[in-house]
């Protein structure tokens, strides 16, 4: 017989695989020290073990021929005690998981979940690698990049890294702040003599001190106006 302490074990698992694979929970699990991540399956792994005593005690055998032919083989197969609760524990995670992953777009909750924590660079960054947008980073040293982000590491766990096909790149003014563009890339990568992947940009996401979508146009534009407000000199 296998001691009933075991079983504790069933529903921290249960509770661990309903938060870890369901689309509503799984980015906010990531972000989860050890400590949190123990007491969240506990708790998860509770509610549903309770779930599934009541389901026991509320539909006894002899409710269905069916019911009675399922609990007939569970018990030949693992004759242990609350064996048969365990397994409806296990079930009804695998049950919920399939439900909530059916109904809810799992990279719209992804995202939702990356606001709600405060990662808005990586939030901005997997918009435009939907929208095929450019984005502007600025980092720690001033460096800046405009380009097109490949990674925003909105589904990693603990820090992570962006990555970026750079169109071009410059600096940040120290004093105004101002970007300046000094190297371009773009003939280089519309020549076709090396694939883009080969001039990837990879950042630290710690790094990063600012993130913008970056419009071509506008850019020029306000560079235009700037130039023209200049004093002329003698």
């Amino acid at each position: 017989m296998i001691r009933g302490h075991v079983w504790l074990l069933i529903p921290l698992l249960s509770g661990y695989l309903l938060l870890s694979v369901n689309s509503l929970s799984r980015f906010r699990l990531l972000r989860m020290s050890g400590y949190h991540l123990f007491l969240e399956s506990a708790l998860a792994g509770a509610g549903l073990a309770l779930s599934a005593r009541l389901i026991v005690v509320l539909v006894p055998p002899g409710t269905h021929p069916t019911i009675d032919a399922v609990a007939t083989w569970w018990t030949k197969f693992a004759p242990f005690d609350h064996s048969g609760t365990a397994a409806l524990t296990v079930l009804l995670a695998i049950l919920i998981v399939a439900v909530v992953n059916n109904l809810v777009d799992a990279h719209e909750a992804t995202r939702r979940a990356a606001r709600k924590h405060g990662d808005l660079i990586e939030c901005l960054l997997q918009e435009s690698i939907d929208d095929d947008g450019l984005v502007e980073l600025s980092t720690r040293n001033r460096k800046s990049y405009v380009g097109f982000p490949q990674e925003s590491g909105i589904g990693a766990r603990d820090e992570c890294d962006v990555s970026l096909i750079p169109l071009a790149s410059g600096y940040r003014e120290e004093e105004t702040g101002k970007l300046v563009l000094t190297t371009s890339y773009a003939e280089v990568l519309g020549a076709g003599h090396a694939p883009p992947e080969r001039f990837l940009v990879v950042i630290p996401v710690s790094e990063i001190v600012s993130a913008r979508h970056f419009d071509p146009g506008a850019h020029s534009h306000f560079q235009a106006r700037e130039n023209n407000a200049k004093p002329a000199t003698t």
